[in-house]
This record gives structure tokens, C-alpha cells and sequence, in this order.
């Protein structure tokens, strides 16, 4: 039986997306959270008993979560001083990210905004980097694909000089690297790790902190807009569409409390789905890849 991690609870707050990034697996409709659905997961989530060792996490996901703020304001607005007593995460392509957004988040301390976009000319804007630069925690994730590995280093490096200091690095997983694809991964992990050994001016790896038993998918209750609950975010990638059902655990309505919602019995064998979606090349792909990664941030752990 397969068990929730109850430190984090993920919110789809819109499955609407204002770009179509050829890497992302998300699958896109008109669908979005309301807030009575919005407000009874989070509440019951902020209210139940657990043995949580951080504080607890609320995150907005999508789609653009952008493009249905209005549900962000409106719970923070209602949780009141609840909202004080946890954090909450973003993840953004950024464009949409305007001065109203910007001096709206400024206020929370306890927010951060995760940019996440393979649309890097937005880091060419001087508006947005204005617009960002009022955010108290802002971190900005490096997406590397087996044909942009060059591009990557740059922004990284870019991005530094500009002033950026929290980093998160994205590898494609589930795809098909070539052995040269993966060698180039390496040497650009090596590339940045000098660079930030050669600038120890507070850059943050955010990896570091952060784990996953599954590459890329999340262990976490998962509420979709309807406000039905799943195990991690698996089920809004579209080559998993086959496997909601197995994959869903109830409704955020028909539960009572928090318990009621992390006790969800799960008996799925994981490592089926994955052999039954992915062939044997695009897995020994992905190990490789996590591989490379991990070996990356051991490395930066140290210095």
C-alpha cells in the first residue's frame, strides 16, 4: 500500500494554459478550481492533525494558475491568519506576471513564486525583471531538454549576472536522451557548478531540498478542479490518462477531515504504470538523467 506525504497539498487551481510548451505533458482543457473548493482543501488541510516535521505547503498548480489569481487572492483572503502559518508556491511561465500580481505577493513573505518556462526572452523584458524584482522569494526553474543544453548553461549564467539566486534544475524526464545528449547534461552540470563555486554570492540550489521517490512526479494529495483528490500529480500528465480511475481517491467533499484524507487506502503498483507507459530505452534514459542530476547536487550540497 502506497502512502501520501501529508507536508504539502497541491491545488490545480486551472488546467488553462497561455502557451503550449512542447516539453510540457500537462493535459489542457477549460477547466478551473473555485474557491468553496479551494477553501475546503486547504482548511482541512491547515486544521488536521499530523506529525508534519516543516511547515505545511500549500502550491498552486496548473495549467497557468495565473489565469485564475482571483481563487489565489480569495483563499489567502479567506484562510486570514491561518495563511500565516503556512507556505505557499507558484509555479508560472511568468508571463502573465504583472506590477498588480508583483505588489500583491510582496506583502507574503511566506510565498514563493516559481518560474517555470521555456519561453526564456521573457528574461529579456526589463519590465518583468522590475515586476519580479519586488518579490520577497522568487525562484526560477532551469529547464534542460537534450536539444537545448547550450541555452541552458547561458541562462543560467545570465540570470546569475542579473541578479537571480534561487535556482531549481529541470531535466525532461520520461523522454529519449542519446548518450551524447546525456554527456552534454554533465558537462554543462559541471559548467555551473564552477561558475557558483567561482560566485559564492547566496546562489540557492533549490534541489537540494528537495526529493521524490518517482523522477519529476510528486507523492503529495493532489486536488484536481472538480475538487476530487488523487495520489501525486501523476494523473495530469496525458500519457497517464488511462489510469485515473486507479489513481483517484475520493473527493475533497465526501471527506471529513485530514485523516480521513492521507489514511486513503492506494494499492497500485507504480513500477507496472511506468513499464506499462514508457519504454525500456526512455526509462534507462530517465535513471541516467536523475542519475546526472543528483550527482550534480551532491556536489553543490558540498561546497
Amino acid at each position: 500500500m502506497s502512502k501520501l506525504d501529508d507536508q504539502s497539498l497541491v491545488l490545480v487551481t486551472t488546467l488553462k494554459c497561455n502557451l503550449n510548451c512542447s516539453h510540457c505533458q500537462v493535459r489542457k482543457t477549460n477547466r478551473s478550481m473555485n474557491l468553496e473548493t479551494a477553501s475546503r482543501a486547504a482548511s482541512l488541510f491547515l486544521e488536521g492533525k499530523n506529525n508534519r516535521s516543516v511547515r505545511p505547503l500549500i502550491r498552486f498548480f496548473g495549467g497557468e494558475p495565473l489565469l485564475n489569481f482571483g481563487l489565489v487572492k480569495g483563499l489567502v483572503a479567506r484562510l486570514g491568519k491561518k495563511a500565516k502559518k503556512a507556505d505557499f508556491n507558484l509555479t508560472t511561465n511568468g508571463l502573465l506576471l504583472d506590477k498588480k500580481i508583483a505588489d500583491y505577493l510582496k506583502k507574503f513573505p511566506n510565498f514563493e513564486i516559481i518560474i517555470s518556462s521555456s519561453y526564456s526572452k521573457i528574461f529579456d523584458d526589463d519590465e518583468f525583471i522590475k515586476n519580479i524584482s519586488r518579490l520577497p522569494l522568487m525562484t526560477v526553474n532551469i529547464n534542460l531538454l537534450p536539444d537545448n543544453m547550450r541555452q541552458s548553461k547561458d541562462l543560467f549564467s545570465e540570470l546569475r549576472k542579473k541578479g537571480f539566486r534561487r535556482f531549481n534544475f529541470l531535466p525532461a524526464y520520461y523522454t529519449d536522451w542519446s548518450e551524447k545528449s546525456i554527456s552534454s547534461l554533465r558537462d554543462n552540470f559541471k559548467v555551473i557548478e564552477k561558475e557558483i563555486k567561482s560566485h559564492p554570492d547566496g546562489i540557492q540550489v533549490k534541489n537540494i531540498k528537495s526529493f521524490s521517490p518517482v523522477p519529476l512526479f510528486n507523492m503529495s494529495p493532489v486536488i484536481d478542479p472538480e475538487g476530487d483528490v488523487y495520489f501525486g500529480n501523476f494523473f495530469l500528465d496525458k500519457r497517464f490518462s488511462g489510469w485515473r480511475k486507479e489513481l483517484k481517491l475520493g473527493n475533497i467533499q465526501n471527506t471529513n477531515d485530514w485523516k480521513s484524507i492521507v489514511q486513503f487506502p492506494l494499492e497500485f503498483d507504480f513500477d507496472f504504470l511506468f513499464k506499462r507507459t514508457f519504454s525500456r530505452q526512455i526509462l534507462d534514459s530517465t535513471r541516467k538523467v536523475d542519475r546526472a542530476l543528483s550527482d550534480f547536487v551532491d556536489k553543490i550540497s558540498s561546497l
